[in-house]
């Protein structure tokens, strides 16, 4: 079965807003029927590690794939994927609940998918990142094992930009900035797939500033199609 988008949702911790003093924020997400996967990408600008210690929807915790931190003077970008098999239908809050070294801004997209494997999703176990403390472009590669995986994108990079370019094909889902009190987050996130062929993929963005960059991507393992034994004997074709 096909990998689909059948959902997406954005927020972020306020323009202007210095969340240093914030615990957590809510995104109204709806996940409609048929839907068995949602995936969130995170950015955020720290002083210690994870933008966000944990997300929730309805109650239940997300997995935390990876989360990836460039070092950088005053306030380090950071990226993240968390993910949930099996979310609930309906329309519930998603709280991002942030970390204790969180500063200036934090946003978040979910993304709700339908046809992945729940038993196995995650094509590239741990998923893979980068990051630089310099440097206009940024890109990383991850081998994809399952055919007609899909490539989820987070990128967090320091400063104001006019816009996050994807450089290989990658369809984004969000690109904007937080405006924090003493210094701004931009981000963007974006898939890439059904990549047809397993294989080695890079990911690149350009457009970054120069100050400090970070890429998280993980691979999303499609359904595989089941054959009931009727129509393997070749019975009703």
């Amino acid at each position: 079965m096909a990998i689909a988008i059948v959902g997406s949702a954005t927020g972020y911790s306020g323009s202007a807003a210095n969340v240093s003093g914030s615990n957590a924020f809510t995104v109204t997400t709806t996940v409609l029927s048929g839907a068995n996967f949602m995936v969130c990408m995170t950015a955020g600008l720290v002083d210690g590690f994870n933008a966000v210690s944990s997300l929730t929807f309805s109650g239940t915790t997300l997995t935390a794939l990876r989360q990836d931190r460039a070092i950088v003077a005053n306030y380090d970008p950071s990226s993240g994927i968390f993910y949930l098999v099996n979310p609930p239908v309906g329309t519930y809050g998603l709280v991002v609940n942030l970390g204790a070294s969180a500063r200036e801004g934090v946003a978040v997209t979910s993304l709700i998918l339908s046809g992945v494997d729940t038993v196995t999703p995650m094509d590239v176990a741990g998923g893979v990142g980068r990051t630089q403390t310099s440097g206009t472009s940024l890109s990383n590669t991850i081998t994809t094992v399952a055919t007609n995986a899909w490539i989820i994108q987070s990128v967090s990079d320091k400063g104001s930009t006019a816009g996050i370019t994807q450089d290989n094909g990658q369809t984004e889902i969000a690109d904007a900035e937080v405006v924090g009190t003493n210094a701004t987050i931009s981000y963007a996130f974006s898939y890439l797939g059904p990549v047809a062929t397993p294989g080695s993929q890079t990911l690149g963005v350009s457009s970054l500033n120069n100050v400090g960059s970070t890429m998280s991507l993980a691979s999303i393992k499609p359904s595989a199609t089941t054959i009931s034994s009727m129509a393997l004997m070749g019975i009703g074709t």
